[in-house]
């Protein structure tokens, strides 16, 4: 290891930290993965978010263009800033993934890039990814909720 630096955030408002080795490769570091690492189930399950993370983006674009930004629960119209996509109205994306991955041989049978790579981890299996992608198409129902909404609501 080289150092540590404050890197811009991944997700969210808040910087986080990235180690740069000694080749000059980065990788994003978090003491509270350190402390409780996630599990392989974890790890390719936030893989699979980001594979369909530009169709959930896509489906929150049309819905500001369509100018539809109320809230599919109240009716209440949404403020662009305080907006979430959810899966509330069908199964959630827990349910998909894990039917997804009993569908290919189960959470041990998607490989991932590692967490060196730019950006988060993916499939390493590109059709793979692109097969996850049409499922989540065909099966995801998305909606808007205001942020309050969406921590109220029941978790399955």
């Amino acid at each position: 290891m080289e150092a540590f630096v404050i890197a811009p955030p991944l997700q969210g408002p808040y910087p986080g930290f990235e180690v740069i080795r000694t080749d000059g490769t980065r990788i994003d570091f978090s003491y509270l993965a350190c402390l409780k690492p996630p599990s392989y189930r974890q790890q390719v399950s936030a893989a699979m978010r980001v594979e369909v993370k530009d169709d959930v983006s896509a489906y929150f674009t049309s819905r500001v263009a369509a100018n539809t930004l109320v809230s599919d629960e109240s009716g209440r119209e949404l403020d662009i800033t305080d907006t979430h996509v959810s899966y509330y109205r069908g199964p959630s994306f827990a349910e998909l993934a894990a039917a997804f991955t009993e569908e290919v041989g189960g959470w041990g049978a998607i490989e991932l890039t590692t967490s060196s790579d730019p950006g988060r981890g993916q499939f390493t299996d590109r059709s793979l990814a692109e097969r996850w992608r049409k499922y989540h198409q065909e099966h995801a129902v998305l909606g808007l909720l205001s942020s309050q909404e969406n921590l109220r609501r029941p978790r399955r």
